[in-house]
């Protein structure tokens, strides 16, 4: 789901907090709606204009929001589909559609709400980021690899965006690291740092990778008992 323009956006959202999720813009996150109060929450979300704001909690926290601390930089999203179960949950997806700073929170009980802003990069010359973005592409395809059609429909959409910020938020949505390194991301706002930030964890993850393939390919030492 692409950005939004962030006249149209709400002043404030329902907020859904979640250990082990970041939602970037221009990405779909899955989500389980089975905790009651939640369930609430999607009921009314739904008879409004559908928006979900979703914040990772911190380390530590207990896996609730309702008294729980959280990080104020999130992503703003808007159901793109409902799928109701028998037993009363739901499975959604929900597009992110911008970054959002939690500002103040209205509400705690029975879900929590809370007034947010949007938050925006300034804008960079038109061409500035093609080295750093061909260099996170390329990393990507180290990592993800091209022989499986999956992955190749992956890269061929990141290269296919137009705009610099949805290719970094794609790629950072499909890296598979610790969330609270994607949070670092989400919270990284202007665009050059980001891609620097983005480019360096890229790396390291491919050099993990390798150490990893050259572990498994060496061959086994034979251990003589003395």
């Amino acid at each position: 789901m692409p950005e939004m323009p962030h006249d149209t956006m709400p002043a404030r959202s329902a907020v859904f907090a979640l250990p082990c999720s970041v939602l970037f813009p221009n990405t779909l996150l899955p989500l389980q709606i089975f905790e009651p109060h939640y369930r609430l929450m999607l009921d009314d979300c739904l008879l409004g204009g559908g928006f979900i704001t979703v914040v990772l909690l911190r380390k530590g926290s207990p896996k609730s929001l309702l008294d729980a601390p959280a990080y104020t930089v999130a992503g703003l999203g808007r159901v793109a589909t409902v799928l109701r179960m028998p037993d009363a949950t739901s499975r959604i997806f929900l597009g992110g559609v911008a970054r959002v700073a939690i500002r103040r929170y209205t509400q705690r009980r029975p879900y929590p709400v809370a007034e947010i802003e949007p938050l925006a990069p300034a804008p960079v010359a038109p061409g500035f980021l093609d080295a750093a973005r061909r260099r996170t592409v390329a990393l990507f395809r180290q990592l993800a690899g091209d022989a499986d059609e999956t992955a190749r429909n992956f890269l061929a959409r990141v290269e296919g965006l137009p705009d610099p910020g949805a290719a970094a938020d794609l790629i950072s949505a499909g890296l598979d690291v610790d969330p609270h390194a994607k949070q670092r991301l989400l919270e990284t706002i202007d665009l050059p740092e980001r891609y620097d930030r983005l480019t360096r964890l890229l790396e390291e993850q491919v050099r993990q990778a390798r150490i990893i393939r050259e572990l498994i390919a060496r061959p086994p030492r034979n251990v003589q008992d003395n």
